[in-house]
């Protein structure tokens, strides 16, 4: 752990990593899904580390969907990129990404979603991320306390299948089971990322509990969780707590603004460029860790802006 640590550091540092000497390196990246905000920016972060590096990156959208990301990484490999950077679609679900890897002898990276927490990865294959229960966990702790240990909790959840949606709150559900027992879970569903389809489901809680039974939202990213906010002003509430994932700009403008309680930063240029430099390190043999895990961070009122404009 504590080397993953140092070498995400690094990363965030922006150490150069030379590309194997010969022929320009390629390598192909398929991304769950473009019209990710937070995606987008980690995307944004290895397209400039691979440019910095004379790496030529093939990117491609998979739109969520498992069968076309198979196709794309199928492509990209009949193409002979010489590694691959995969977010997948679906976490629970990888068993054919990491054989055609595995068959092509190319580096395989997970970037952001990790299929293997807890356990190790196959060889060849590596995962650069943040610690999703974690994240859930540094939720629920900030905002338990200001509910006095009693209260009521809505969950806005992720693509069920997706690692993180899974981790982040199992780690909200296990901190209320053994720190605040007395804080309830009205209710819990998934808004699968989408800031429009969090707003439906906000306004359906609002119209089913009311502002009695809810005095918090716990959402799996920021995009939820704004779309919980436009729920909540629309019907007139302002004083119900809202926490996020990934300190996404709007969302930090609005913890700024005093519209949303909080956030827990992942680092998403961390993530995109450590993500090429890990492939880059495998393909020049380096001797180097499996897993790298990139530090999480909570984002309140008190040092937003610390992270403003970054």
């Amino acid at each position: 752990m504590k080397n993953s640590v140092l070498l995400a550091l690094i990363f965030a540092l922006g150490t150069a990593v030379a590309a194997p000497a010969g022929e320009q390196v390629h390598i192909g990246y398929s991304c769950a899904g473009f019209d990710d905000v937070f995606l987008s920016r980690v995307r944004s972060a290895a397209q400039a580390e691979a440019s910095a590096n004379n790496v030529k990156l093939t990117m491609m959208d998979a739109r969520e969907k498992i069968d076309v990301q198979l196709q794309q990484i199928d492509q990209l490999l009949a193409d002979q990129v010489d590694a691959l950077l995969v977010v997948a679609t679906d976490t629970e679900d990888v068993d054919d990404i990491v054989r055609m890897a595995k068959k092509a002898e190319v580096p395989l990276v997970f970037v952001n979603r990790n299929p293997f927490t807890g356990i190790r990865p196959p060889d060849d294959c590596f995962v650069i991320s943040s610690s999703a229960r974690v994240e859930g966990e540094t939720q629920i702790n900030y905002v338990g306390p200001k509910l006095d240990a009693y209260g009521h909790i809505v969950i806005l959840q992720g693509i069920l299948h997706n690692e993180a949606t899974r981790s982040r709150t199992e780690g909200v559900k296990d901190v209320i089971m053994q720190s605040y027992p007395e804080l309830a879970i009205t209710a819990e569903a998934p808004a699968n990322w989408q800031r429009d389809m969090a707003k439906v489901v906000m306004g359906e809680w609002i119209k089913a509990y009311g502002r009695d039974e809810i005095d918090a939202v716990l959402s799996n990213n920021d995009e939820m969780a704004l779309g919980a906010l436009d729920a909540l002003e629309t019907a007139g509430i302002t004083d119900v707590l809202i926490m996020g994932v990934d300190a996404n700009p709007d969302a930090l403008e609005a913890i700024k603004a005093g519209r949303m309680t909080g956030t827990v930063l992942q680092d998403p240029i961390a993530q995109g460029r450590g993500g090429v430099q890990i492939a880059l390190r495998a393909l020049a043999g380096e001797s180097q860790a499996q897993n790298f895990l990139i530090p999480s961070d909570l984002v309140t009122a008190e040092n937003v802006d610390n992270y403003l404009n970054k």
